[in-house]
């Protein structure tokens, strides 16, 4: 793969780093580079229009013989079934035992929407559809904070999801991709229409913060979607 990276796109080296912070698994970074601070990941994060992304992935992959080409595509990149990666794939399947599912139209309608939605900040990490069994009474900071696990005392800031979106349903969103600001512009609304009281819950501190987007259901169920925020 960096072999191919470095025939398409013009650079004197490939950096490699390793890093898992912003997904909950290890994975690879291979950085077309011509001076080792290309390498700092303290840079602006460089946006690329999806069209352009198109062009690179083509350039890249018509490098790449035929065996890797295939792997690339995911056509040989099923965990082996006793793995860790697959034991965590299914783990993530699955809700937790605390996890009560909203009703299956909210839940399906949120997966539809936030499927291969990205939120951009110092890194990007994808939407994933949640919903929690709501606890009762009031929805403090300490009871949200039993309700996703999290340690008694973790900050929690609170934002409207408006202004949590704000970038992203701007007319072009952050990607400058029309497309993409209609999908998060859907989304904000669909969950503004279909949910109570909803807000986006910042949890703990930088670099990353998990962020929660929830409202309640007509079932008094708690849901939305999860992310994760870089912040240096």
């Amino acid at each position: 793969m960096a072999q191919a990276v470095r025939e398409a796109v013009p650079c004197k080296r490939i950096g490699v780093a390793v890093i898992g912070l912003e997904v909950p698994h290890a994975h690879i970074h291979l950085i077309p580079m011509n001076r080792v601070s290309d390498m700092n990941f303290a840079n602006p994060k460089i946006k690329v229009a999806e069209a352009r992304m198109k062009e690179l992935a083509a350039a890249i992959s018509a490098k790449l013989p035929p065996e890797a080409e295939a792997s690339a595509q995911g056509q040989a990149t099923e965990p082996a079934p006793d793995s860790k990666a697959a034991r965590e794939s299914s783990k993530a399947k699955m809700p937790s035992s605390d996890d009560a599912p909203a009703s299956d139209a909210v839940m399906d309608q949120l997966q539809t929407m936030t499927k291969g939605l990205f939120y951009m900040s110092e890194s990007d990490a994808p939407l994933e559809a949640v919903s929690y069994a709501a606890p009762e009474g009031e929805l403090t900071d300490a009871a949200l904070l039993r309700l996703l696990g999290q340690p008694d005392g973790t900050p929690v800031e609170t934002k409207e999801l408006t202004v949590f979106l704000r970038n992203h349903t701007a007319d072009n969103g952050v990607l400058n991709n029309v497309e993409l600001a209609n999908r998060f512009k859907a989304l904000q609304m669909f969950m503004k229409q279909e949910l109570q009281e909803t807000k986006v819950y910042r949890i703990g501190k930088g670099p990353q913060i998990q962020t929660f987007a929830l409202g309640k259901t007509e079932e008094g169920k708690l849901a939305g979607f999860k992310t994760v925020l870089t912040e240096t």
